[in-house]
């Protein structure tokens, strides 16, 4: 269910361009989507800020690509970009659940997973997970906060942001600005990256496989699953 949102430079601008796109096709109710991580483009060379920063919003973003013009092999960057980005790639694996049930949900009620939020450039994944994008080659920003918290600092489950509060916040290289919902309960997969038959076997037992839109389903569905 995820499609993504044409060339971009390699540049912090490119990234930017990109995120707005997303959030455009999050008001226009496209159900999921990504971008070229690190720009498809190949106009100027790809740092290595910008790649990390860009691989990090495509792992909360339903489609995480990788591909174009130039470098985009995090091993010819340094060991460091490669374990940074391979802490990401897991993440997004593991939050493979989180996507399906999610999509599932969105696209019964007509709308997006991504969730904008006003006057800024962050956004809700279903409600649960808060994104406050890195647009620019900085490891400190100042991040609003919106209602529907408290939120839980993805990386330190110790530290909890309240509703509607602006907080500096430390965002060094391996870190992202992302948060889940106090409360919230987000399926996600124990070992990152699980194989094919386990992601099959998920989608049976949770209800999650691709229901025909061709004709109404049978039954009616209640919290993602489907009831005869």
């Amino acid at each position: 269910f995820s499609g993504w949102v044409g060339d971009q430079d390699p540049t912090f601008f490119g990234l930017r361009v990109a995120l707005g796109n997303m959030l455009d096709s999050a008001r226009h109710n496209y159900v999921g989507y990504g971008s070229d991580t690190g720009g498809y483009r190949s106009g100027e060379k790809r740092t290595k800020e910008l790649f990390l920063r860009w691989a990090q919003l495509s792992t909360f973003t339903t489609l995480f690509e990788n591909g174009g013009e130039g470098e985009h092999r995090p091993w010819m960057f340094d060991d460091e970009t490669v374990e940074i980005y391979r802490n990401f790639v897991n993440i997004h694996y593991s939050l493979a659940p989180f996507f399906f049930s999610a999509g599932n949900e969105v696209y019964r009620l007509g709308t997006s997973v991504m969730e904008p939020q006003a006057l800024t450039s962050n956004f809700k994944m279903y409600h649960d997970i808060f994104v406050a994008p890195i647009t620019e080659n900085v490891t400190e920003l100042d991040v609003v906060f919106p209602e529907g918290g408290p939120w839980v600092d993805w990386w330190n489950h110790s530290i909890v942001y309240g509703d509607a509060k602006i907080e500096r916040y430390q965002a060094p290289l391996d870190r992202y600005p992302v948060f889940r919902r106090q409360g919230s309960i987000i399926p996600l997969y124990a070992n990152g990256h699980a194989h094919a038959e386990e992601r099959t076997m998920f989608r049976r037992v949770a209800g999650h496989m691709p229901l025909p839109r061709h004709e109404p389903p049978r039954g009616h569905v209640v919290d993602n699953y489907q009831s005869q």
